[in-house]
């Protein structure tokens, strides 16, 4: 994993390079459904529980960033 400075929108990412190799190739893409996986069920009612009982707040309204999931550009 690298830190990467993008000139066009002078933000900073995380830029991780992935082997080509058929085992490398593989692992990458259970990893994209993994996160993919994550990031679209963060308003899971057993996922929504447990953050209002982590916080400690009955209201807390789950949202994307509740996930820690990074967004996937490219």
């Amino acid at each position: 994993m690298w830190l990467a400075f993008k000139l066009s929108d002078k933000q900073l990412y995380a830029l991780k390079i992935q082997k080509s190799a058929n085992k490398y190739t593989e692992s990458a893409f259970e990893e994209e459904e993994i996160l993919h996986e994550v990031a679209t069920n963060y308003q899971d009612p057993k996922w929504v529980a447990f953050l209002q009982k982590f916080y400690n707040d009955p209201n807390l309204e789950a949202t994307k960033d509740h996930t820690h999931n990074l967004q996937m550009f490219d």
